[in-house]
Parts: C-alpha cells; structure tokens; sequence
C-alpha cells in the first residue's frame, strides 16, 4: 500500500518546538524501539510528511507559526492514514475538543507522563495495524468476489 510504513520499528514524528523535551523525548522513544525523526516546528514538520510517510506523529499544540491544528489539518487532507497524539502544556477542554476533532487519536499534557505516552503509542499502533488488517481482508474479499462474479458470467455464456 502506498505510504505504508509499520514495519519492525515504528516510525515516528516528533514535532516540538522545545529543545531539551525534543531531544530527551527522541531519546526515550529510540531506545524503546521507535524510529524517530524530529521538527522543531510545524513548518519543519510538513515539511517532512511531505518527503516521508510515517506510522504516527506526535505533535506540540501551541507553537510559533505553524502550531499542531495546523499540522493535523495537513495530515487529515494529504495523509490521513497518519496516526496523531496531541500534545501541549496548554491544556483547556477546548484545545482536547478541537484536537480531536482535526482527528487526534489522543491528548497528552505537559509535563509528559512517559509511562502513558508509551501505553497510548502501543493502542495508537495496535489500532493503525488492525486497520490496515481490515483494508487488506476488504480488499482480499473484495477480489474474491469479483472472481466468482466472472466465473458466474462465464458459466452463464
């Protein structure tokens, strides 16, 4: 499938725009078997999902220029298949509902919860894979089926 990227290691998108939380974040998710690529903003970012398919991106919210809505607004237009957790030291019900409206699979605050962040990676992960399960079981049925309708046609001439 085009843009499908879940192999043995995760790939993932940081998006963050602190220095310090973006590297010990990158960090943290190598050594737990991800591959990670980081943006210092949301400019960076697209760019990147522009260059690169990836499992599932973790964004900042609130960041100068292009924030994290802005970031989900591209991947729900050019790759929704991308998996997103939101992430801000802003948090409001406000920013959770707007986030998850622009399709965030989840909504972390600031300071990080690491154990949670690994726990909401692994279910963001087990959801993408059973997804691309499913399209492949429609797609086999799918093909299934066209066969028996040709064979049904040719049976019938």
């Amino acid at each position: 499938m085009e843009g499908e990227v879940m192999e043995d290691h995760p790939t993932i998108l940081l998006i963050e725009d602190e220095l310090q939380l973006r590297a010990n974040l990158q960090l943290l998710l190598q050594s737990a078997g991800y591959q990670v690529t980081t943006a210092a903003n949301g400019e960076e970012g697209i760019q990147q999902l522009r260059e690169h398919p990836f499992d599932l991106v973790i964004t900042d919210l609130v960041m100068p220029g292009v924030d994290g809505f802005q970031v989900m607004d591209y991947l729900r237009g050019q790759r929704p298949e991308t998996v997103v957790v939101a992430m801000t030291g802003y948090a409001s019900t406000e920013s959770a509902i707007q986030a998850w409206h622009k399709g965030a699979y989840d909504y972390l605050t600031k300071p990080l919860d690491i154990d949670l962040l690994y726990s909401v990676l692994a279910r963001a992960l087990e959801k993408m894979r059973l997804q691309k399960d499913l399209q492949r079981s429609l797609a086999e049925v799918q093909a299934r089926e066209a066969q028996l309708l040709k064979a049904h046609n040719e049976a019938l001439t």
